[in-house]
């Protein structure tokens, strides 16, 4: 070995030594430094504050004061004074700060400052109020006293039993032993008889008083019978012990019995009473009167703190409680968002949720399935008779309806009262309104301002129209909901409506244009045009109408209805200029949706300005014989007598022989007198016929040669046409 290898060896050992140094240099580095984070949470009975950290802490709290230094061995605090009271109120912790070498606690009572250490590194403040004190710890019960086994009863041995020896039979004679026979059992008989009557009464069994000793001697029999093979074991683990003697049965309740006689007919069985499942889980929609009446931001305010447990765990009934809380304040979106993100499913969730859609005038499943309880009574009828229900299923309830509504709580009164008079006095209850209207008037004090528009409702409703106009006209108010009603009731009056509400209305309309409201107030404002004969304007409120409404059938059952209503006005009451201006400036007087008296009517105003074109147009398809003398003018007019003689086959009014006699006329017939000596009248021959080869004219050019007779007209025509020139 070289004298050198020692040397070599002791060098490698140093290298290693400070390979593992530098190695291991990062690691202390990085445990020395220490990182606290500080957390909150308020609890029932105390305000928790946490600190963790990944490694043991060293720390220390001073005993006393309302100040209190927490000094902590942490090169970093994560601490944010906003984040820690987010959680917590300042009610025990009014504040804590950092200071050096650790945080500040200022106590806002004299507060108790209890300490845990879950684990080395975790340690846990609570901070009680100065009156409470820890429970004393429960002490355990006194380990019972065993007691020594009740003595086994030991059972006499039975006697074992004697053999007999009988001696054998001596041999008697058959006739002998026959004889004998017959003599014994007769003794026998008459002795057997001798003891029966003799005999004591049989005494009662005797009574076991413990059921123990029996059980250890059924146990021992069991146990010697296995011993000896004549019992398995595996049965006898599995043996069923029978239970006790149940207690006596109850008297029988006699009070349905039924005594029948074997000669009374025969009735089939009842039939089982009908359960209403619709009816289950409606209790959920009671929200009675409180004596103590809180307000609604202190009642929030402690769910909220409520809603979330320490770590985060959301609570199922705190859920709950916040969205009840909002159904009974009147608001429905809160309170569905709140159901619908509950953690766990609500009880009554549908009805919950329909309850909510009728407090937002929101259309769903829900409320559909919610009008379906209109049977089951209480606070389920009142709510299903404002989410839908028909009203001849509400009229009959009208008083139970009333009186869930005197047991409601107010808030839910106040967002619920002017519907409910509604839909009460639709379903012609009024009484009930009546009554629902007295409880909303007395629930606050000044009444609600929904009070005049439902007196007036009322008026209405027992006929005194000219009073709930009056009081409208009172109260002033122009919301959506009182123009509705008024002019309503000025429609019913026949009233002529004054400018400026007839503009505040048009306003209203416009600004509430995707509501039902809006477009039912603009509806009213086109029969109220219409019944002024303003056509004109009818005819512009319509058109905006028709550009705010989505194409659905029943917004185009609207604008039909609204439509053929408003050219009736024009056709009968618009003068001659209106009239025609109306006719070239529109084109809807050609859709197929107006009725045939209409376009009838449309066709004849037309033709008395030789309009060929479009009366032949309206009067196309149509039938009666109304329109079977339009269309035979419109021949005549255009210059076919025979088409219009083939128009009038087997018609034999008056209007049609007088068209039948212009027709032979420019065939060039005598001209036959009507039948009963009638003249024809001066005016009935005003359809002149086009000379030959204008039948192709303009159509606008014919109207004004038609009507060149007439100074007045002419002139109106021409500045009505001077843009078409």
């Amino acid at each position: 070995m070289s004298p050198r290898a020692p040397d070599r060896c002791r060098f490698r050992v140093l290298i290693r030594g400070f390979t593992v140094a530098a190695l291991l240099v990062p690691f202390a580095t990085a445990s020395g430094a220490q990182t606290v984070r500080v957390t909150s949470g308020e609890h029932a009975g105390h305000t928790r504050i946490v600190l963790q950290s990944r490694t043991p802490l060293d720390w220390s709290l001073s005993p006393e004061g309302r100040t209190r230094q927490l000094h902590v061995a942490a090169t970093t605090l994560e601490f944010d004074p906003a984040e820690v009271f987010r959680l917590i109120p300042r009610t025990r912790l009014a504040d804590l700060r950092r200071i050096e070498g650790g945080l500040e606690l200022r106590l806002d009572c004299d507060c108790e400052i209890r300490t845990e250490m879950p684990s080395p590194g975790i340690v846990v403040l609570d901070i009680h109020d100065a009156a409470e004190s820890p429970a004393p710890a429960e002490q355990p019960a006194p380990a019972p006293v065993p007691q020594p086994p009740a003595p086994r009863p030991v059972l006499p041995s039975p006697p074992r039993a004697r053999a007999l020896a009988l001696a054998p039979p001596p041999p008697f004679a058959g006739d002998t032993a026959r004889a004998a026979g017959a003599e014994l059992a007769r003794r026998m008989r008459a002795q057997a008889q001798d003891d029966r009557d003799d005999a004591p009464p049989p005494a009662d069994p005797p009574a076991i008083a413990d059921p123990v000793p029996l059980m250890e001697i059924l146990a021992r029999q069991m146990s010697q019978a296995i011993a000896q093979g004549l019992l398995s074991a595996a049965l006898a683990q599995r043996a069923l012990v029978l239970p006790g003697a149940e207690p006596p049965l109850a008297d029988p309740d006699l009070a349905n019995l039924q005594i029948s006689r074997a000669t009374d007919p025969r009735l089939p069985p009842p039939e089982p009473e009908a359960v209403n499942d619709t009816c289950l889980g409606v209790d959920v929609l009671a929200f009675p009167l409180s004596e103590e009446e809180s307000r609604f931001r202190d009642r929030h305010a402690a769910l909220m703190r409520e809603l979330y447990g320490e770590f985060d765990h959301p609570d199922r009934a705190h859920h709950e409680s916040l969205a009840r809380l909002y159904l009974e304040h009147g608001f429905g979106a809160e309170a569905r968002l709140v159901i619908e993100n509950a953690p766990a499913q609500v009880a009554g969730r549908d009805l919950l949720l329909g309850l909510g859609d009728v407090l937002e005038d929101r259309y769903s499943n829900a409320r559909l399935r919610l009008a379906e309880r209109i049977e089951c009574g209480g606070a389920a009828s009142m709510f299903a008779a404002l989410a839908g229900a028909s009203p001849a299923a509400i009229r009959p309830r009208g008083g139970e309806i009333a009186r869930a509504y005197h047991e409601t709580a107010p808030p839910l009164r106040l967002a619920l009262g002017e519907g409910l008079v509604r839909r009460l006095l639709e379903a012609e209850a009024r009484e009930a309104a009546r009554m629902v209207a007295d409880t909303l008037r007395r629930t606050s004090d000044p009444p609600p301002p929904a009070m005049p528009l439902i007196d007036a409702l009322l008026d209405a409703a027992r006929g005194e129209v000219d009073r709930a106009a009056a009081r409208l006209d009172y109260s002033g108010r122009s919301d959506s909901a009182a123009l509705v009603m008024r002019l309503g009731l000025a429609l019913d009056r026949g009233e002529r409506v004054g400018e400026r509400l007839l503009a505040d209305a048009e306003a209203v309309a416009a600004a509430e244009r995707t509501t039902e409201t809006g477009i039912t107030l603009m509806a009213l404002l086109v029969r109220l045009h219409n019944a002024a004969e303003r056509p004109a304007e009818a005819f512009a409120l319509l058109d905006r109408l028709e550009r705010w409404l989505p194409a659905t059938a029943a917004n185009a059952m609207l604008l039909d209805e609204l439509r053929g209503a408003t050219w009736t006005e024009a056709i009968a009451a618009a003068e001659d200029s209106i009239f025609l201006q109306i006719v070239f400036e529109r084109d809807d007087w050609r859709h197929d949706t107006l009725a045939e008296p209409t376009r009838r009517a449309l066709a004849e105003r037309l033709l008395d300005f030789g309009l060929t074109d479009p009366a032949a147009e309206l009067t196309r398809g149509l039938t009666g014989d109304g329109a079977r003398h339009l269309r035979a003018r419109i021949l005549l007019i255009t210059g076919d007598p025979a088409g219009a003689m083939a128009e009038l086959a087997g018609l034999e009014d008056d209007a049609a022989q007088h068209l039948r006699a212009r027709a032979e006329r420019q065939l060039g017939a005598p001209e036959e007198a009507p039948p009963g000596g009638e003249t024809r009248p001066s005016g009935a021959d005003t359809d002149t016929e086009p000379a030959s080869g204008r039948g192709g004219e303009d159509i606008l050019q014919r109207s004004t040669a038609l009507l060149s007779e007439s100074a007045q007209l002419r002139a109106m025509l021409d500045d009505l046409l001077e843009g078409e020139r």
